[in-house]
């Protein structure tokens, strides 16, 4: 009775609540199917990963189920799924790279501390949870958090030892990176702008949104995921310009997928600044750089008084991600950690 009651006095939270138990059903479900297709695999390597996390591609970064499929490629690891099944695989396996911590992509693994095993742990929250985070990084002696917001991640986690913090850029696949030779203008007359709003990340985000000039999609990996990844790197070619920010606060200044995935595009980026930056390469040579709103006001209108000045940008911020953003350079990153050459 109390559920029903619970329904109908907040029936978008019920619907929520129905869905996560439905994708909990259907997680348990492909992972052990999962689980017994492996019974006869043996490997050195692991990835920790929710297998139907992302076969039903619940993903939000569009990136990550082609990361996957190459790191299998490369790797030929055992994937798991469960306590259990890396207990039955733990004597085996010297190289983990793991989706696991405090979240749907992967379980959380209690590691042994008698196997002499090198761990990476793929962190992209560090703001959810972050006295679990880092008590479950000291507690399992993971050895390296591989995370694309390396800032970002110092801030939230203050006792996390910088030496196991490496930066870890978004990729993108080569398939969706336009080649510099392939970009014009296209004909559009305003900055385009998607992702998800509503909360203190996304402050800087939802204020562009509002400005002239500025053309809103209500598409976002979080909140409305309505294209599939390929349909989505493929939509973003559309446009001359599009805009990645977040939010003016220090804790959530993140340089979020949508950064390389508008450059990739061929598209102008206009980039809020992040501290992050400085291990990066993006520069007023290849992208529009902004930190504060009236910055952005004056190279905004600077850009629609003449869009086609700015192909040279595009071009250099398409042939920036296909030098050094790409799913292949980050497994690099990934095999020079796991050999202790990085």
């Amino acid at each position: 009775m109390e559920q029903i009651w619970r329904g109908l006095s907040n029936p978008s939270k019920a619907k929520y609540e129905l869905s996560e138990q439905i994708d909990q059903i259907q997680y348990a479900a492909i992972n052990a199917h999962k689980r017994w297709s492996q019974r006869n695999i043996h490997s050195s390597y692991g990835l920790v990963l929710n297998w139907g996390h992302h076969q039903l591609d619940h993903w939000v970064a569009a990136c990550t189920p082609y990361f996957v499929k190459k790191f299998i490629e490369k790797f030929e690891p055992v994937i798991i799924t469960s306590q259990q099944m890396y207990e039955r695989r733990c004597n085996d396996l010297e190289y983990i790279f793991s989706f696991g911590i405090r979240n749907k992509k992967g379980p959380s693994i209690n590691y042994s501390k008698n196997n002499n095993q090198t761990i990476i742990a793929f962190l992209s929250d560090p703001h959810i949870q972050p006295s679990y985070i880092q008590n479950y990084i000291r507690d399992n002696e993971i050895d390296y958090v591989a995370t694309p917001l390396y800032n970002p991640s110092l801030y939230h986690l203050p006792d996390l030892c910088e030496s196991r913090l490496v930066h870890f850029p978004w990729p993108i696949p080569d398939e969706h990176i336009v080649q510099p030779e392939e970009i014009e203008y296209r004909g559009g007359t305003n900055v385009h702008i998607s992702g998800a709003g509503g909360s203190e990340k996304y402050e800087l985000r939802d204020w562009c949104r509002q400005q002239p000039g500025v053309t809103e999609h209500i598409n976002s990996g979080t909140q409305n995921k309505i294209m599939t990844n390929d349909e989505y790197y493929h939509w973003l070619r559309n446009f001359d310009a599009a805009i990645a920010a977040g939010s003016l606060q220090d804790q959530y200044q993140y340089v979020v997928p949508k950064y390389y995935e508008i450059a990739a595009a061929g598209s102008l980026l206009f980039a809020q600044y992040c501290e992050d930056f400085e291990r990066l390469d993006f520069d007023d040579s290849n992208c529009v750089i902004f930190r504060t709103k009236e910055e952005f006001k004056e190279k905004l209108d600077a850009y629609l008084d003449d869009p086609k000045a700015y192909i040279g940008r595009r071009k250099r911020g398409a042939d920036l991600i296909a030098s050094k953003y790409t799913i292949s350079d980050r497994l690099n990153d990934i095999e020079a950690l796991f050999q202790g050459k990085y």
